[in-house]
């Protein structure tokens, strides 16, 4: 069968079911049973990415969740075009496969890279929709900066414990 903006669902048993698509040209799947209202998970791919960046991660979620992973449009199975701005477009979708969905209740977003963005725009923009966010990657986050580096640096210490001891400000074990 085959559906307008396919996707398609898998109960937490393994089962695939068909979902009738609700979001003209976005691929998305749908796994766990819906009927139950269990809390429902988000999962949103990085840059270069697709939904099945999770398929580890789904069958473990699915024990207790009903669990949504999204192929944003440019990516995938999604045939959507990319929209202007970006971040925002995909903020957009996501919220139209809830409403596909006929979720309205707060979810669990979680977003690796470019999709840790969009869950955080999601989280701000929506949230009454949102109960949690996991990030993982997201850019910005990774590593430290050079600056914070350097400054915990040996002879960045060094210097600020003479500086502090001329001053005399010197705490007791400086």
């Amino acid at each position: 069968m085959r559906f307008r903006g396919y996707h398609q669902g898998v109960s937490a048993r393994g089962r695939l079911r068909p979902v009738p698509a609700g979001v003209d040209g976005v691929h998305y799947t749908v796994t766990g049973e819906p009927g139950a209202d269990p809390p429902v998970a988000v999962l949103l791919h990085g840059f270069a990415d697709n939904l099945t960046t999770w398929r580890r991660v789904v069958p473990a979620l699915a024990t207790s969740h009903r669990v949504i992973a999204i192929d944003l449009p440019g990516f995938g199975r999604s045939v959507r075009p990319w929209r202007a701005p970006l971040l925002a477009g995909y903020v957009d979708v996501v919220r139209e496969v809830l409403d596909a969905e006929g979720v309205t209740g707060p979810v669990s977003l979680m977003g690796n890279s470019m999709g840790a963005a969009v869950a955080t725009l999601f989280a701000g923009r929506f949230p009454s929709r949102t109960d949690r966010v996991v990030l993982v990657d997201m850019p910005g986050l990774r590593g430290v900066p050079r600056m914070w580096g350097l400054a915990m640096s040996r002879p960045a210490e060094l210097g600020l414990r003479t500086a502090l001891r001329m001053v005399g400000d010197t705490p007791a074990r400086v």
